[in-house]
C-alpha cells in the first residue's frame, strides 16, 4: 500500500491530527510561500488518499460511518490551511507591517540601537528598508560610515578622518558600533538578497570629488545593477546627487528637503525619484501632487511618535527613523 493510502487510513481512523503535527510541525520550510504551498498540498494529498482508500462505491448505501469519514477528511484540509496561514503570519515580517499605515527607512541601518549594518539591512527589510552611508577611504574603497572621523566609531580613541585611512586600517581598529565597518557595496548586495530597496547617502562628495568621479560613483552604480530592481537603489548626498544624474541618467536619486524649499518644483525639474519632506512641509496637497508626478514620498528623520502621527495624517507612509520596529508596530496609525 502506498504511503498516501496509509495517510488515508490514518484520516479514516481518527489519527489524522497526529499525522498533521508530525508532518507539518517538524518539517516546515522557512519561507512563507513554500509553507503555504507545502501545507495546502499536504491537506489535499490526505483528502485524495482518503477518497481512494475508503470512498463509498456507486452501488453501496451511504452510512453514518461514511459521513463521519468525510467530516474527518474535511477537518484535515481545514487544519492544514489553518496551519499554513498561522505560519505565514509568524514568518512574514512585511506582512505584519503591511497592515500598518507606514513603513520605515532605518537611518544608518540602525537595528536595536546598534549599527551592526549587515544584520540591520536584513532585519529592517521586515519593516521597510535601510539608509546607509558611502564614504571614500584613502585607498578609494567605499565604506559605510556616517561620521567624517573615526572618533565615534572607535569610542573616542581615534580622531582621524575616514578619508585619511585605508580600509585595512579602519578594519584593524576596534569598532564600537557593531562587528566591523562594512563596505557600502556589500550592504547593497545584502539588500538585493532581501529584495529590499536601499538609500545610499554619498558623503563628502566635493572634498573627494576626484576619487568619486574617478570610479567611486561608477562602482556604486555597478553594485546597484546587481539588485533585482536597480531603480530601488536610491543615491543622494550634497553634490553627489547631481553628479549621479549627470553621469548615470538611469540611476535613481533622492533628496532631503528643508522647511523653505520649493519641493515640488525642485523634484520635478531634477527627476528626483524619492523625496524626504521635513515636518514643516507636511501638507496633504503637496504629498498628492508629488505622487501624481510618480515621485515616492518619505519623511526626513523622525524619532518622536507625535511627528510620525503628523506624517500619517497627511498621507505619508514612509518614515525615516532610528526606531524602525517601534515606529511601524506602535507609532503608526
Amino acid at each position: 500500500m502506498s504511503s498516501l493510502a496509509d495517510k488515508g487510513r490514518a484520516t479514516r481512523t481518527g489519527e489524522a491530527w497526529g499525522l498533521l503535527c508530525n508532518k507539518g510541525c517538524t518539517t516546515l520550510p522557512q519561507t512563507s510561500n513554500t509553507v503555504l504551498v507545502a501545507s495546502t498540498t499536504l491537506g489535499l494529498s490526505i483528502y485524495r488518499a482518503a477518497s481512494d482508500a475508503g470512498s463509498p462505491g456507486p452501488t453501496r448505501l451511504v452510512t453514518s460511518g461514511d459521513w463521519n469519514m468525510w467530516v474527518k477528511k474535511l477537518a484535515s484540509v481545514v487544519a492544514c490551511l489553518a496551519l499554513a496561514v498561522t505560519v505565514v503570519a509568524v514568518l512574514s515580517g512585511p506582512a505584519e507591517a503591511a497592515g500598518k499605515k507606514c513603513r520605515n527607512i532605518a537611518h544608518r541601518a540602525m537595528y536595536q540601537q546598534t549599527e551592526e549594518q549587515v544584520r540591520g539591512v536584513r532585519e529592517n527589510a521586515r519593516w521597510g528598508f535601510s539608509e546607509v552611508d558611502a564614504r571614500m577611504t584613502a585607498d578609494s574603497k567605499i565604506v559605510a560610515l556616517h561620521d567624517f572621523t573615526m572618533e565615534r566609531p572607535t569610542g573616542g580613541k581615534v580622531k582621524k578622518a575616514v578619508g585619511s585611512l585605508t580600509l585595512r586600517e579602519i578594519r584593524n581598529m576596534r569598532f564600537k558600533l557593531g562587528r566591523r565597518a562594512e563596505t557600502t557595496k556589500r550592504l547593497i548586495r545584502v539588500a538585493a538578497r532581501e529584495r529590499s530597496p536601499i538609500m545610499v547617502t554619498i558623503n563628502s562628495y566635493t572634498r573627494y570629488k576626484s576619487q568619486w568621479d574617478g570610479g567611486g560613483l561608477a562602482a556604486l552604480v555597478a553594485a546597484a545593477q546587481r539588485h533585482p530592481t536597480p531603480s530601488r537603489v536610491y543615491f543622494g548626498g550634497f553634490g553627489a546627487e547631481k553628479a549621479m544624474r549627470d553621469n548615470f541618467p538611469g540611476a535613481s536619486t533622492f533628496h532631503r528637503y528643508r522647511a523653505g524649499d520649493d519641493i515640488l518644483q525642485h523634484a520635478t525639474n531634477n527627476d528626483i525619484e524619492l523625496v524626504a519632506i521635513p515636518p514643516r512641509q507636511f501638507r496633504r496637497g503637496l504629498v498628492n501632487d508629488l505622487r501624481a508626478e510618480g515621485i515616492r514620498v518619505a519623511t526626513t528623520q523622525l524619532n518622536r511618535k507625535r511627528s510620525v502621527r503628523a506624517a500619517n495624517k497627511v498621507g505619508i507612509k514612509l518614515v525615516q527613523t532610528d526606531r524602525s520596529r517601534r515606529t511601524v508596530r506602535h507609532w503608526c496609525r
